[in-house]
């Protein structure tokens, strides 16, 4: 009854993106609820492979909630033990984005299986900080001083990487580091409405 309640206060069973978010003051994001991460037209997607290492990739296709591929876009913001951080786990399958030991320009952004905790050397591998942007409702995702960007490329398979430019507001490609966080309901079971 809760879960049919909640996806009635969603439009359905349909994703919906929350006008009210504030740019001023944090939290951007409610832990334990499901989200898109919009780029552009395009999704951050784990391409229907939910394990360690599985490149993080751009999907052109929104993935609707009766589809058996719905949760590849399904993630969630873990809090940290630092309180402007959290981690970004994809649905419940485990794995977290993760810059996979390196925060440097370039760098491919892989799923990490391991949930690394805080007495690690690599726990800030899978730390995100979520800064506002000047466009009202889109963020950026930082790692270490480096930002996840699209490097010029929002389109379907298109890799994630890490990129040290913090891109700027006048820059032409400032859109590159812009996410939309789309609240979406919980899946009963994986892949069923």
């Amino acid at each position: 009854v809760r879960f049919k309640r909640k996806l009635n206060e969603l439009n359905g069973s349909e994703c919906k993106q929350d006008k009210d978010i504030n740019n001023s003051a944090g939290p951007y994001v409610k832990p334990g609820v499901f989200y898109k991460i919009k780029n552009g037209n395009t999704f951050v997607d784990n391409w229907g492979s939910p394990k360690q290492g599985t490149q993080i990739r751009l999907a052109s296709h929104d993935n609707q909630a009766s589809a058996g591929n719905y949760s590849n876009q399904l993630w969630k913001f873990v809090p940290t033990i630092y309180s402007n951080y959290y981690k970004i786990q994809n649905y419940n399958f485990y794995v977290f984005i993760d810059n996979w030991g390196q925060a440097k320009q370039g760098q491919k952004l892989r799923l990490g299986q391991y949930d690394n905790p805080p007495t690690a050397n690599n726990y800030t591998n899978q730390l995100w900080k979520i800064i506002p942007s000047t466009k009202k409702g889109f963020f950026k995702l930082e790692n270490l001083g480096h930002f996840m960007d699209n490097w010029s490329n929002p389109k379907q398979g298109q890799e994630l990487k890490l990129a040290s430019r913090d891109n700027q507001p006048s820059d032409g490609n400032y859109s590159n580091q812009l996410f939309e966080f789309i609240e979406c309901p919980f899946p009963q079971k994986h892949g069923v409405k």
